[in-house]
């Protein structure tokens, strides 16, 4: 492949609001292949990437759709994200473990954030009628938070959550497109093989928890 030409890689983008606490924290979790094709369907593997670009990256393609979207209501928004945070949004890329050892791990997490409550029933230790008391692991301490808070502001942190009726938390993009890896699959699918698991995986956990 010449340096610099352009490939086409595929992605799966899982959408998660809610924090372990139960309050509003939204973030995504993207599933990416370990390369992409060329205009001619050749596959070509990513074996290096800079990660610290990605945080800037996140952050130039984020901050110019709320200008496209928002307009000049956006100006003062956007202006301070830049100047503020010069490094880039917050991004977490595991470079530790490989698909290959956790594929059923990583299945199993995401598909939780589609099909279950932002707090399990089994986590609710206590409620009077005025207060409910629910624990989780804390991100910052790493061990297990009590949080008491009242009924109205509990339902009010569990219905934030609830998305509107279509909308999918799910996207598939690039070659990862079902209409497209149609098209392109037996081009690729040896290369694709470990993330197509990790989908079908997925999917199996998702049906069988509806």
């Amino acid at each position: 492949m010449r340096w610099r030409e352009e490939i086409e890689g595929g992605f799966i983008v899982i959408l998660q609001t809610h924090g372990r606490s139960g309050t509003y924290n939204v973030h995504l979790h993207i599933i990416a292949t370990g390369g992409g094709i060329d205009k001619n369907n050749n596959w070509y593997e990513i074996r290096y990437y800079p990660y610290k670009l990605l945080s800037i990256k996140w952050q130039k393609y984020l901050l110019d759709m709320i200008e496209k979207r928002c307009g000049s209501s956006a100006g003062d928004f956007v202006y301070t994200c830049r100047s503020r945070y010069l490094q880039g949004f917050v991004t977490y890329v595991d470079t530790k473990n490989s698909l290959e050892s956790c594929k059923e791990i990583l299945a199993t997490y995401l598909a939780k954030y589609v099909v279950t409550p932002p707090i399990s029933v089994r986590r609710i230790k206590e409620y009077d009628g005025i207060r409910v008391s629910y624990v989780y692991k804390s991100h910052k301490t790493e061990k297990i938070e009590r949080e008491i808070v009242g009924v109205y502001e509990f339902i009010e942190r569990m219905v934030q959550h609830i998305v509107p009726k279509g909308f999918k938390r799910i996207r598939y993009y690039g070659i990862q497109a079902p209409c497209k890896f149609e098209k392109i699959k037996e081009t690729v699918i040896n290369a694709l093989k470990k993330i197509g698991r990790i989908v079908s995986g997925a999917v199996k956990i998702i049906k069988t928890m509806n």
